[in-house]
């Protein structure tokens, strides 16, 4: 026979379970979503120096580019983390300067003080010797190696200051206290 009682308290732990993940996550994306939104977005050739500003656009390289450590493809910035049994062991980010192109112009981007908001990009399992892609979905390995990437020519929202260089060029800057905010996701991607 049916225990009712256990069936009603466990529909009521899944349900509540269910409830707070969907109240929970989707306010904290939300929270920081707003938080880039409220910036206001600007077409290169209508940027003025000393405002803050969204630019939207497809990531240029300038000089150099990086080699991601887990993907070996070139990109213009990434984080990469190793996961063992579900636990980050290992953490390393790097960002070259790059250029942001919109359908009105072109502007440089520096990157001496940054924030790196990258959508992931390659998950890979290290099975003995060998390393493997593969979806994030399923299976159980030793190690976890993750890379969020900014690849050359992908799309990208850059929330900066707008500032003028030594030879009058407008740039996107950052500072300690406001950094460059490089994002992939696809939510900073909508105007």
């Amino acid at each position: 026979m049916v225990d009712l009682y256990g069936v009603a308290l466990l529909g009521v732990v899944v349900l509540g379970t269910l409830a707070t993940l969907k109240w929970y996550f989707p306010r904290k994306f939300a929270r920081e979503d707003r938080a880039r939104r409220v910036v206001p977005r600007g077409a290169v050739r209508d940027l003025v120096a000393e405002t803050r500003v969204r630019v939207i656009g497809t990531a240029q390289p300038l000089d150099e580019e990086l080699i991601g450590p887990h993907s070996g493809k070139p990109c213009l910035a990434y984080n990469a983390r190793v996961y063992d049994d579900h636990l980050q062991v290992q953490k390393k980010s790097s960002v070259v300067a790059f250029r942001v192109q919109d359908e009105t112009g072109t502007i440089d981007v520096i990157v001496d003080h940054v924030t790196l908001d990258l959508a992931p990009d390659l998950d890979v399992k290290e099975l003995g010797a060998g390393v493997i892609a593969r979806n994030r979905v399923g299976g159980r390995y030793p190690a976890s190696l993750w890379e969020y990437a900014l690849r050359p020519h992908a799309r990208v929202a850059v929330v900066a200051r707008v500032a003028r260089d030594d030879r009058g060029k407008l740039t996107l800057v950052g500072t300690a206290t406001e950094p460059v905010v490089i994002s992939t996701w696809r939510a900073s991607l909508e105007p």
